[in-house]
C-alpha cells in the first residue's frame, strides 16, 4: 500500500499560457479546432512550471509520497508529457494518467482514477484548479487542495505549510 498524491497539470503545475494563448490566435477559444490546437502534442514543450511546484512535489517525494499525474489531457500527449515532467525534474514522471476519450468529462475521469487507487492506496492531497473537481474529491474523503490556475502564491503557501508542518 502506497500513499499518494494527485496533482493535475494544465493550469496546476505546468503554466500553460502560452498554449492557450497560440490556441486562441488560431480558434474561437472552446471550439473543436481551439482544442485541437490546445492539445497539439508539439505544443507541450511550450508549458512551463508553475512557480513551487516543483519543490512542492520533492517535498511529497522526499517524505515518501508517490505522485501520479491526472490531467484532461489527450493521452495523444502522453509522450510529450512525460518528456515534459523529466525536462524538468519533477519525480514520478512515469505516473501519467490522461484521457483517452476526450468525450469524458474531467471530473468523471479523474474520480474514477481516484477510487481506483483507494482500492489498495492511501491519498494524502489531490491538487487541482478545477473547482468542480476539487469538491468530488472532498466528497470522496479526499484531502483536497484548491489552487487557482498557474498560481505561484498558492504553491509557496503550500510550501510553506508543508516546510513548518502545517501539512
Amino acid at each position: 500500500m502506497s500513499t499518494i498524491i494527485l496533482a493535475d497539470l494544465d493550469g496546476c503545475i505546468a503554466n500553460n499560457t502560452v498554449r492557450e494563448q497560440r490556441a486562441s490566435a488560431n480558434a474561437r477559444p472552446g471550439s473543436d479546432l481551439w482544442w485541437d490546437y490546445f492539445q497539439d502534442p508539439k505544443m507541450i514543450a511550450t508549458d512551463v512550471p508553475v512557480r513551487f511546484s516543483l519543490n512542492c512535489a520533492w517535498l511529497f517525494k522526499n517524505r515518501g509520497y508517490e505522485i501520479k499525474y491526472l490531467s484532461g489531457r489527450s493521452s495523444k500527449t502522453t509522450v510529450e508529457t512525460g518528456w515534459w515532467l523529466k525536462h524538468y525534474d519533477y519525480p514520478d514522471p512515469t505516473k501519467l494518467y490522461l484521457k483517452s476519450n476526450f468525450g469524458e468529462k474531467d471530473v468523471e475521469f479523474k474520480t474514477k482514477w481516484a477510487q481506483s487507487f483507494l482500492a489498495n492506496n492511501v491519498i494524502k492531497y489531490a491538487i487541482d484548479n478545477n473547482e468542480e473537481i476539487y469538491r468530488a474529491y472532498l466528497k470522496m474523503g479526499i484531502d483536497a487542495i484548491l489552487v487557482e490556475t498557474n498560481s505561484e502564491d498558492d504553491w509557496h503557501k503550500l510550501m510553506d505549510d508543508l516546510i513548518t508542518g502545517k501539512r
